[in-house]
């Protein structure tokens, strides 16, 4: 073999090997981002899975479809399929959920091995590389299938170890960002004010409040915690106070909050537990003005505080489940969903990412995986979807069978969907 033939077989072989390799990385990168939004440890289990996946099935495939004459259209969609079958397959044994992600990751990993190979063919000469390939293929054919298998089996193992390692990692000991300060403190900042807003005078309530924010700007600067917490408890006591007007509170809570979210990112940055907190507030004071129909804001709102919690909290923290499951719920109102069975299907695959992540003890109150399964039926009753709504309700009751009758009793409203009738 010349050298534009050694040149060649080492570009085919160049191209083969990056294709594999990046095909992979491409699809577990996208595809992380696209179902659970983030980029964290979530991209590497599935690409454990899909470069072996990749170099081992894709690669060997594409050769011998196309061997035996086949166009390239149908081998690109052969491909697609077959990636889609191995990913379910691979994760079959775990849940119909994980079977289902694993076709998603398995397909996304095709597809990508089928652009980078569209991409460079057109820049590659390839022919005297596919002709030595065809007989190293030819000699190594057995073997390329053994390992196959053996990179498969390897994999899995590896990817459940890899899982059951994470699983078993005890959660970093990080307190509730509500515990900074305590329902009492929080209070006793704006004792002055909401004494007049209880005597029914908001306006002058809100003077006082400034002039309170003010000599915190004098003493402090502009962007000081104690202003953010100042803000934050201002609009926090609005919202909850029930002696006056409730609806009239709510709305005017609503612009403390939405300040309290830009001077908590001056104080602590962008990515702070305290900023995911203060978008949550800010959040459940849009909800409840707009019941009948979500905002758009609201939504974006716990989207960045799920970001913010998933990158500094870690996705099993119960804050950050609680705020998935509190965008799953916004996500299936039936203003959102309008009757469309998938928007519903995306909503309920929100929820079940919670509630896999969520700890199953009654301490973790409406976080706890039963009490989010109960919320899901909540939502598939909310859209006319009684049958999953009972089927949800029942595996809701049936772990928390190691709650106390106490503890159960907490849930008894939301159990009394084992109760509907059609």
């Amino acid at each position: 073999m010349g050298p534009r033939g050694a040149q060649s077989v080492m570009l085919f072989w160049t191209r083969v090997a990056g294709v594999s390799f990046l095909a992979p990385v491409l699809a577990c990168v996208a595809m992380s981002w696209l179902l659970f939004g983030e980029l964290g440890q979530g991209v590497f289990t599935p690409l454990i899975f899909a470069l072996p996946g990749s170099l081992l099935l894709l690669t060997p495939a594409y050769s011998a479809l196309k061997d035996r004459g086949m166009s390239r259209h149908w081998r690109y969609a052969m491909l697609a399929g077959l990636g889609a079958v191995a990913g379910g397959a691979m994760l079959s044994f775990l849940s119909f959920l994980d079977a289902f992600i694993g076709c998603i990751f398995g397909m996304a990993t095709a597809l990508s091995w089928i652009l980078l190979q569209a991409l460079t063919r057109a820049r590659c000469t390839l022919a005297a590389g596919e002709r030595w390939g065809k007989k190293i293929g030819n000699l190594m054919e057995p073997l390329i299938y053994l390992a196959l298998l053996l990179g498969l089996g390897i994999a899995g193992a590896a990817g459940l170890r890899f899982q059951e390692r994470l699983l078993a990692e005890p959660l970093p000991q990080i307190a509730e960002t509500s515990d900074r300060m305590p329902e009492e403190a929080m209070a006793q900042l704006v004792t002055a004010p909401m004494s007049l807003v209880r005597s029914g005078d908001l306006k002058t309530a809100s003077e006082i409040f400034e002039r309170q924010i003010a000599a915190i700007r004098e003493a402090r600067g502009v962007g000081s915690v104690q202003e953010a917490d100042l803000l934050m408890a201002f609009g926090v006591e609005l919202f909850t106070e029930t002696e006056v007007d409730e609806k009239d509170l709510q709305r005017a809570a609503l612009p403390y909050l939405a300040r309290s979210v830009e001077v908590y990112r001056a104080a602590f940055g962008p990515v702070s537990p305290e900023v995911a907190l203060a978008l949550n507030s800010y959040a459940d004071v849009l909800l409840v003005l707009n019941e009948s129909k979500p905002t758009a804001e609201a939504e974006a709102a716990l989207q960045e505080a799920l970001r913010i919690r998933m990158a500094v909290l870690g996705r099993r923290n119960i804050e950050t489940v609680a705020t998935r499951a509190h965008l799953a719920r916004l996500h299936g109102h039936p203003s959102v969903v309008k009757g469309d069975r998938e928007r519903l299907a995306r909503a309920a695959a929100e929820y079940e990412v919670a509630i896999s992540d969520a700890p199953t003890s009654a301490s973790a109150r409406d976080a706890s995986a039963p009490m989010l399964r109960l919320s899901l039926a909540q939502m598939y009753l909310d859209n006319d979807e009684r049958s999953l709504a009972r089927k949800e309700a029942a595996l809701a009751k049936a772990g928390m069978g190691a709650w106390t009758e106490a503890e159960r009793q907490q849930a008894a409203d939301l159990l009394l969907f084992m109760d509907m009738e059609d």
